[in-house]
Order: C-alpha cells, then structure tokens, then sequence
C-alpha cells in the first residue's frame, strides 16, 4: 500500500487490470475467483515482486557451512561452521545482483530499454523481463533459497496478490504520512527491521471508488 499510494499511476493501472479480471465482489452472477487468473495479471505480478524485491519481510537470515567453501573468483575460504549472515534486503539492491540503468539487450524480451536502477521501486523491471533484470538465480530471495527456503512461498504469494487486488480495486490508496513529526514526506518512511521488516506507524487514506 505504500509504494502504490506514493505512485498513483501505478496504482491507476493496476486498478484497471484488476477491475478487467477479478470478478467484481457482491454482485449477483459474477463469475466465481479461480487462482488461475492471478497468471494472466502482469502488472499485479509485477507490484507484487518488487515490493517482495525491494522490501523483502526477512531483512536477514543465517546459514552455517558445513564444509569449508572456497568463495567463487577468489580464494576466501570459508571455514566449515562459520555462520554466515546473508541479507536479503542488501542482494535485492545490489547492482551486483541486479541490472539497472543500462541496456537490457541480451536478456530481456524488449530489446534497447534500461532496466530501471535496483536502488529505487520500479515494478516496470518486471514488465521488461520476465526475472526482473536479476543476474542469478540467488539475485532474488524474499522467502530463501535451497532446502531451507520457506515451504508456504506459493501459498503466501497467492494471498498477497488477491489481498492487493480486493484491496486496489475497491479503493483509492494516497500517502499521509510516514510518522515522523512534522515530516510527511514519503521518503523518510521508517522501517523496524525486527524478526520481520515492517514500517512504523505509516498513515495512508482510502477512499472508495465506484464502478466495482
């Protein structure tokens, strides 16, 4: 809700996907939800993995080695048992992991478009490719990645995407403030970076729109 209440064209485009797929809520012969309609939503899936991108709920996770690893093009070791801290909020904006402000030839469908920097909230990375401009497979790890990775993923994307979608299409979504005394500008939104990343005391307004 935050990053579409700061963007109302996003939250504009997104309104009109919804509103041309979802069955409208409470009216009578509305054809019932099936989960495969999230597939066909581009720009739902798009809003969807950039702000699990750009604002993953696991800031930090831990693994342990269990065997001394040599770290690919270099010749750190790293000692079996050590316990490595691997943030996921950090990857998700590394240009090392991530493309942004050059050209997307060679590995997007669109060819002579940059890819937008992985320092800002852009969901169009998604729109131009298919991975979001990611440079590996490990670029992008909101629930983890190998055996440990979290084994709801599905279950928990699903209820993200229909929770925007009821929510985007009903209602009008405008900043009002990030909670910081006499300062209602969206870029200083703070973030509590606990068990989970969440904002602290974000204010945002709804208002109904009609037509769904």
């Amino acid at each position: 809700m935050y990053y579409l209440s700061t963007r109302p064209g996003v939250q504009a485009l997104l309104r009109t996907e919804v509103r041309r797929h979802f069955p409208a809520p409470g009216q009578a012969g509305s054809p019932p939800f099936k989960p495969d309609l999230l597939q066909n939503m581009p720009v739902l899936t798009a809003v969807c993995n950039e702000t699990l991108r750009f604002a993953p709920l696991v800031h930090l996770t831990f693994r342990e080695a269990r065997t001394d690893i040599l770290l690919s093009g270099s010749n750190q070791v790293v000692p079996e048992g050590t316990i490595l801290a691997i943030s996921p909020w950090a990857i998700h904006r590394s240009p090392v992991y991530w493309r942004g402000g050059e050209s997307s030839v060679g590995f997007s469908s669109t060819s002579h478009t940059a890819c937008p920097s992985p320092s800002t909230w852009d969901m169009t990375r998604w729109l131009l490719d298919k991975k979001g401009g990611a440079r590996m497979q490990c670029s992008f790890m909101p629930f983890g990645r190998g055996p440990r990775s979290c084994i709801a993923e599905t279950f928990a994307r699903d209820e993200m995407a229909i929770l925007v979608a009821a929510l985007v299409g009903r209602f009008d979504f405008s900043f009002r403030s990030s909670g910081r005394d006499g300062n209602a500008t969206p870029e200083d939104l703070r973030v509590s970076f606990g068990v989970a990343a969440k904002p602290v005391k974000l204010i945002v307004r709804a208002q109904p729109v009609d037509g769904w």
